[in-house]
């Protein structure tokens, strides 16, 4: 076993190794998700234990072990990154980027466990939750540039396959979701807490931007205050006050229905029939050479042709004789 270890890992391999480690990152993500959705963020009151006595969750209790499953696939999530650095450094060839990006992920989930262990410590205060997802998200970025650094070839150089434009729009995406990720951990609007329904109220951004001008008790204010010079001039409110209804228009007055005159007859464009005919007409038939050509062949001394034939013919050869 142990000499089958110290065997020099391939790419492929270790590409299988990145990808798995990627799939168990981004399913912890999911149930501590599941955690903050059940309200099970202190089912376990004690870390590395459950509780003060038991270190497994009990059954009848969904909260704890909502939260000690949570924990176990920690575990999973570090035996991943365990074989991803010892498979970076067995690789052949072995490759610095490959190490470097291994080693940040050890990095990573040794932040997540000293940050989850504070959490609990600390009955889930707002900001540590918000920067333990923080950190998730930054290992799960950091598992993505692995895997697909591990699928590229050693010895070739490679370019992107995109222009230039089109490579600075994808960076700008990535920064616009870097920021709208850390936002949104501030401005969360799920309630007062993040976790438990028990937890202390901490500094929840959302409530502080509620008292705000523009926030829901302006918004509330605004509604139940006296007209306005910008109102509507038939004494309507409008729609953009908060509570505020539009009544329904006032009702049509039945108008008979005018018939328009319409003429009789009316120019038709060429149809399809016409234009078959156009298309698809017969040449006209060869006609006969006129008189005078037919008088010149003769005069000539030409002998008369089949298009000679006829009383006009013959006519026509015997005053040619005639003047001979």
């Amino acid at each position: 076993m142990i000499a089958r270890l110290r065997q020099p890992v391939s790419p492929e391999l270790y590409r299988r190794i990145t990808v798995v480690a990627l799939v168990l990152l981004i399913f912890i993500v999911v149930t501590g998700a599941g955690v903050r959705l059940t309200g099970s963020g202190l089912g376990c009151t004690d870390w590395p234990n459950c509780t003060d006595q038991r270190f497994v969750a009990e059954r009848g209790d969904v909260h704890a072990m909502v939260e000690f499953v949570n924990r176990m696939i920690t575990g999973l999530v570090s035996a991943a990154v365990a074989f991803a650095v010892l498979g970076s450094l067995r690789r052949a060839p072995r490759r610095a980027d490959l190490v470097r990006l291994s080693w940040g992920l050890v990095a990573g989930v040794l932040a997540q466990i000293a940050l989850g262990a504070v959490v609990v410590k600390t009955d889930l205060n707002p900001w540590l939750v918000q920067g333990h997802f923080v950190v998730s998200m930054l290992l799960v970025l950091d598992a993505v540039v692995l895997a697909h650094r591990a699928r590229l070839p050693d010895d070739v150089a490679t370019r992107p396959a995109v222009t230039p434009m089109l490579l600075r729009w994808g960076q700008a995406l990535v920064g616009f979701a870097v920021v709208v990720i850390l936002t949104g951990t501030l401005v969360t609007g799920s309630g007062p807490h993040s976790g438990h329904n028990e937890a202390e109220d901490g500094a929840t951004a959302a409530e502080k931007l509620r008292g705000r001008p523009g926030g829901e008790a302006a918004a509330h204010r605004r509604a139940r205050r006296g007209p306005h010079p910008r109102d509507r001039h038939d004494g309507l409110p409008r729609r953009r006050h908060l509570g505020a209804r539009a009544a329904p228009p006032p009702p049509r007055r039945h108008r008979p229905r005018q018939r328009r005159h319409r003429p009789a007859h009316r120019a038709r464009a060429p149809g399809r029939h016409r234009l078959h005919a156009v298309l698809h007409r017969r040449p006209a038939p060869a006609r006969r050479p006129p008189r005078a050509r037919r008088l010149a062949r003769v005069g000539r001394g030409a002998e008369p042709g089949p298009a000679d034939a006829g009383a006009g013919g013959r006519r026509a050869l015997r005053s040619a004789r005639l003047r001979r």
